[in-house]
């Protein structure tokens, strides 16, 4: 018995909804072949029951269980993900005072309005009747403006346009932190400062329409038409405000002229389409959601509505499904490729299958063959990022790497490298994350595009396997010697189980798949970028390697007026307390305070502290002697303390019971040190 699609509808999609209410599908293309996207009554969708139809209603069906939705309102002959789409577009549709929520309101026909006269006499009676109303309504003190122009660049604020140039960025601050009066106030002292900006109109003219004040934002539109005569956000504002009225051919004017005037502004082309399907042109809304989702291909809404409205009135019906064919060659090649491309060491854990695919199979080869093709694109990508990343690295930490003539100079280099190359490192990472991350999420948009589009193909093969599944497991029960009844309940009932199986493996998986990656600008997706290239070590490693040079090579190091630590500026002795075990050694200063540890033997680097200097490290070589219980040191190293380098030397005589820990000889001593400083780049010595 063959499937039909009557039938999957009957069984599934005609479920109950939140207080029993079921959605009927309306599906059918009205007469003439003119689909109606402002049909249906809002409370059908109001899912939540909360006295409105908004976005939340929208992704509680995608979240809690779309199947339950019974509307075609996209009209293709199917109760599927889309028609859940399809409410995103009947919202923005029905919306007419663009409240971001549909309720009766939306129903009342406000009274029809029209573009004043332009009248620059009016224009400043409305400015400056609403600026002190908007100011005490906002709070904001009376000395904001001296607070406001203080905080600004002193460039901007010597000169008028500059100064309105504040106030209007103020207004726009204020827009996007939802205070309108606060904006309506900013946006009036913007054009009383400065006349001539139709901008400050315009700002001003959208937040009184906001406000419900359309009259006056018509007469502000209309004398900043005379400022800039073709100006794309003049057309919008005014569009939007005749859209509001009900007034769809004034408003398809203006939209008209801001996509002609600005044709690389998606959100133009957005209203654009969204006013054609108020009048029922929906193959020209489909075309302008087109237009909008190639402008900005980051623009989900743009997406969905390109997707979701069909691209013919009437919709297409029965077009040619994908070659399942073709896909399963392509699936071939890319197990191919990689079995080319596996290390033949490794143990290959993949079983090739060679049975013949089902109808669900392609639902999966699909999704791995896109995630392979999006994945790898990535992958190219971060590689690029990356290597991007460390050339410019490399590049600055050249300029100052070690040019093996001087010791000085070198350590001079590396004092302003050690400062100069973390932050340019750290700004090309960041940079290179950023384009990785950002790249990411775009190609994750088309991913889900994609997968997206291959809807209908797991809607029919979900049928397939459905229909085939069934024949196979009704099989066992055609010839019991049970009662007709009996092998007709079982029958409906494995119907019901087979399709709702079919539908979750073979269609519901893919298409849950496609929106949350349709969802990626949503969410925080983090791509890391993955270089090929080395990066050029530029930090401790350096400072050793110039440590060791300069202890190690004759005539690195330029001479110094001491010829040996007794000529060298000595201090008197100073008290210590140490601790020797093995490689580690631990010393404190009593008289500086200094902390001292340092690793190693014969050659060691170490790290100090102090209350003069701070954090320092240091490195070089030194001997010991013992005498009894006493004990002779001398050294000789390279530090880096306080911004400063220079070249120091150290001898130092202690006395302390010696003995063993952990098997290792050492102990703790009391002693005292003489320092002397042959050589640094301190200012004054």
């Amino acid at each position: 018995m063959k499937l039909k699609r009557r039938n999957f509808r009957s069984l599934v999609f005609s479920l109950s909804l939140i207080g029993g209410m079921t959605l009927y599908a309306h599906g059918t293309v009205p007469q003439g072949g003119k689909i109606n996207w402002m049909e249906g009554d809002w409370r059908a969708w109001d899912v939540n029951a909360d006295g409105k139809f908004d976005k939340q209603d929208i992704e509680n069906l995608l979240g809690d269980g779309w199947q339950e939705f019974s509307n075609d309102l996209n009209y293709d002959g199917r109760n599927d993900v889309s028609d859940v789409f399809a409410l995103y577009v009947r919202l923005s549709v029905l919306d007419r005072n663009c409240d971001l929520a549909v309720n009766d309101l939306d129903y009342i026909t406000p009274s029809h309005v029209k573009l004043p006269e332009p009248d620059i006499a009016r224009v400043r009676l409305i400015v400056n009747e609403i600026v002190p109303k908007a100011r005490i309504k906002a709070g904001l003190k009376t000395d904001v403006e001296e607070i406001l122009l203080g905080f600004a660049d002193e460039s901007l604020t010597r000169y008028i346009p500059g100064k309105a140039y504040v106030y209007e960025v103020a207004g726009l601050s204020a827009v996007f932190q939802h205070n309108l009066d606060a904006a309506m106030w900013a946006f009036g002292r913007s054009f009383q400062v400065y006349e001539g900006s139709p901008s400050s109109l315009n700002n001003l003219a959208f937040a009184l329409a906001m406000n419900n004040q359309h009259d006056y934002a018509l007469e502000l539109l209309a004398y900043a038409r005379t400022l800039t005569p073709e100006l794309a956000t003049t057309e919008t504002i005014t569009g939007w405000i005749y859209a509001r009225h009900g007034q769809d051919e004034e408003a398809l004017k203006h939209y008209l002229k801001a996509v002609e005037l600005a044709p690389d502004i998606s959100q133009y082309h957005m209203n654009l389409g969204i006013t054609y399907l108020r009048q029922g042109k929906t193959e020209l809304a489909h075309k302008e959601f087109i237009n909008a989702s190639e402008k900005d291909e980051g623009d989900f809404k743009a997406l969905l509505f390109g997707y979701t409205v069909p691209p013919r009135d009437p919709p297409p019906r029965n077009e040619p499904s994908v070659d399942p064919e073709e896909i399963k060659k392509e699936y071939e090649e890319m197990l191919q490729e990689r079995e080319e491309q596996q290390d033949p060491t490794e143990e290959n854990e993949e079983q090739e299958s060679h049975h013949e695919p089902s109808p669900c199979d392609f639902a999966g080869m699909i999704q791995e063959i896109l995630e392979e093709k999006y994945t790898i694109q990535q992958a190219e990508y971060s590689t690029m990022a990356g290597n991007n990343a460390i050339i410019s690295i490399n590049g600055k930490a050249g300029n100052f790497m070690p040019q093996w003539k001087n010791c000085m100079e070198d350590f001079e280099l590396f004092k302003i490298g050690s400062s100069t190359v973390p932050a340019v490192a750290a700004s090309a990472w960041a940079s290179a994350n950023d384009a990785a991350t950002n790249h990411w999420m775009a190609l994750r948009m088309k991913w889900g595009n994609e997968l997206l589009s291959y809807s209908s193909f797991f809607y029919e093969q979900a049928l397939k396997h459905a229909a085939g599944e069934f024949d196979r497991r009704f099989s066992d029960y055609k010839n019991l010697p049970i009662p007709a009844e009996q092998i007709a309940a079982i029958k409906a009932e494995m119907h019901r189980d087979v399709l709702e199986e079919s539908l979750r493996h073979c269609y519901e998986e893919p298409v849950r798949k496609a929106i949350s990656l349709l969802r990626a600008p949503y969410q925080y997706v983090r791509a890391t970028p993955d270089p090929e290239i080395e990066i050029v070590p530029f930090g401790p490693g350096i400072y050793m390697a110039i440590t060791l040079r300069a202890v190690s090579v004759v005539g690195y190091c330029p001479d110094s007026d001491a010829e040996s630590l007794s000529d060298a500026e000595v201090a008197l002795p100073d008290v210590t307390i140490g601790f020797d075990w093995y490689i580690i050694d631990f010393e404190w200063n009593l008289e500086t305070g200094e902390l001292e540890l340092n690793l190693g033997e014969g050659f060691f680097v170490g790290a100090t502290w102090s209350p003069q200097a701070g954090f320092g490290v240091q490195a070089g070589i030194g001997f010991d002697a013992e005498i009894g219980p006493m004990r002779g040191v001398a050294k000789t190293y390279i530090y880096y303390r306080n911004g400063n380098i220079g070249w120091s030397g150290e001898l130092g005589v202690s006395v302390g019971p010696r003995g063993t820990i952990g098997g290792k000889e050492g102990g703790f001593s009391l002693g005292g040190e003489l320092s002397a400083i042959l050589l640094t780049t301190e200012e004054g010595r």
